[in-house]
């Protein structure tokens, strides 16, 4: 986990990383990352249950939201093709499995 996140791509040679955007420092541990819908946004997963929709772009949080349960993960996974299907599995501190979704209400517990 880390609280600083960039994109990277392949450079022209496909062997090298080229910087895409900005460092972006975010308020807590990044656990998980995955592109939606368009490749445009960007779905965070973050350290105390939490995850955001992010414009890496204009490096702007388009949206927020907080699982019922307040603890801390240990590890983390999305799937889902947009913010409003997407679900959050995550593995919590007391050896249990939360499963969510942050853009599709059901603050998860």
């Amino acid at each position: 986990g880390e609280a600083e996140m960039c994109k990277r791509g392949n450079g022209r040679d496909g062997a090298r990383l080229a910087e895409l955007c900005p460092l972006w420092e975010l308020q807590d541990w990044v656990w998980e990352a995955c592109w939606l819908e368009d490749s445009r946004y960007l779905a965070v997963v973050l350290a105390h249950n939490a995850a955001v929709l992010l414009d890496p772009w204009a490096q702007v949080v388009l949206a927020q939201a907080q699982c019922q349960e307040g603890c801390l993960l240990y590890s983390a996974l999305l799937t889902g093709p947009s913010w409003a299907g997407l679900v959050l599995v995550g593995g919590t501190v007391f050896n249990q499995v939360v499963l969510w979704r942050p853009g599709g209400g059901g603050g998860g517990g």
